[in-house]
């Protein structure tokens, strides 16, 4: 499978009894991916398949649970039709090479999720499986929204300083003619 590949291509020098043992590597790759801090899922395109879940993905959904269509630790072998209102879109948009990468970002019930996908290709080239990596990017944008919220009002704040000060500016600059009137006809007053 798409694993093969990275197998293939690690160094075994230096690692007595582990050179050419590919259960072995296959295994420190599966726990490598598995205990990763991104959520992972693999499918196979033609059968539109989930055929890998890494763990991040499982504990992740779970809280989630309520928004998908089954419980989170079901969710190997499931046909992503699942997921969506019109399954024939994706089914038209995976089956293209074309399309990929891929990134999108929807609205799932109350929470915003991106999605990036990439082609996964075999030893021999051959496209293989699509690899799903996703986020829920809810807290991400409630912390945005709060920032820009904040940064707004601040904005606001400094425009009301500006134009107060200008105000206050112009009043200065008034008195200061007023008084500059003011003491030329004094003075215009005292030389007669």
């Amino acid at each position: 499978g798409f694993m093969f590949d990275f197998i293939s291509k690690r160094s075994d020098a230096g690692r007595p009894g582990k050179s050419g043992d590919v259960q072995v590597e296959l295994a420190a790759l599966r726990q490598m991916v598995d205990a990763m801090p991104v959520n992972v899922m693999t499918l196979d395109p033609a059968t539109f398949s989930i055929d890998y879940v890494n763990k991040t993905s499982v504990e992740t959904l779970k809280k989630l649970e309520h928004l998908i269509p089954c419980k989170a630790d079901q969710l190997l072998g499931q046909c992503i039709d699942i997921f969506h209102k019109n399954p024939s879109h994706q089914q038209r948009f995976i089956v293209s090479e074309s399309n990929f990468p891929a990134r999108a970002e929807i609205d799932a019930g109350e929470r915003a999720i991106a999605f990036n996908a990439s082609i996964i290709r075999d030893m021999a080239g051959d496209w293989s499986h699509i690899m799903v990596t996703w986020e829920d990017l809810t807290e991400k944008k409630r912390l945005e929204q709060q920032f820009s919220a904040g940064v707004g009002a601040e904005v606001q704040h400094i425009k009301a300083l500006a134009e107060s000060m200008r105000g206050e500016t112009q009043a200065v600059a008034a008195t200061a003619e007023e008084s500059s009137r003011q003491a030329e006809s004094l003075a215009a007053g005292s030389h007669q």
